[in-house]
């Protein structure tokens, strides 16, 4: 399998918002495997599937491998989530890789309110994505906003 014949993007996307869940609440939100099935645009019909706690799959269309989870980063007093999404058919034939990292910032004047800020970098697209990454980047910036909009949704119709 190819690499990425140019460098990484090393910010694709990032963008905040307010809910109106606590920093925890918001968090496990994320961490339940099943609501990426209405986050991920196109997935409603898609399946789950657990390798384990640092490894999962939606399975659709597409796939989209979640792996190297990880969270509360012990010199941050913030609450975070971060993970590797490959997306392909198979994990062995990825089209490209993101990472991706949450923070969950307490609001100052409400402790049931926080700040979800998502940040998506170190895009790498392989094999034929090498050549189309001009089409890829804007096409994946416009579905990571969709999944944000569902992400706000989500996390809003919980309360």
């Amino acid at each position: 399998m190819m690499g990425c014949c140019c460098s990484t993007d090393s910010n694709v996307l990032t963008e905040s918002w307010t809910v109106n869940l606590s920093p925890d609440r918001a968090q496990f939100t994320l961490k339940q495997k099943d609501v990426w099935l209405r986050i991920i645009p196109g997935c409603a019909e898609a399946t789950v599937h657990t390798h384990n706690d640092n490894h999962w799959e939606v399975r659709g269309q597409k796939c989209f491998h979640f792996t190297e989870t990880r969270e509360n980063t012990e010199d941050s007093p913030e609450l975070s989530l971060a993970y590797k999404v490959s997306v392909g058919s198979t994990l062995q034939s990825r089209q490209f890789t993101i990472e991706v990292a949450y923070t969950f910032s307490p609001s100052a004047s409400d402790e049931l309110r926080c700040t979800v800020r998502r940040s998506v970098t170190d895009l790498k697209c392989y094999g034929l994505y090498n050549c189309v990454r001009c089409v890829v980047q804007p096409a994946l910036r416009s579905a990571l906003q969709q999944e944000n909009v569902n992400m706000k949704t989500l996390m809003d119709q919980i309360n």
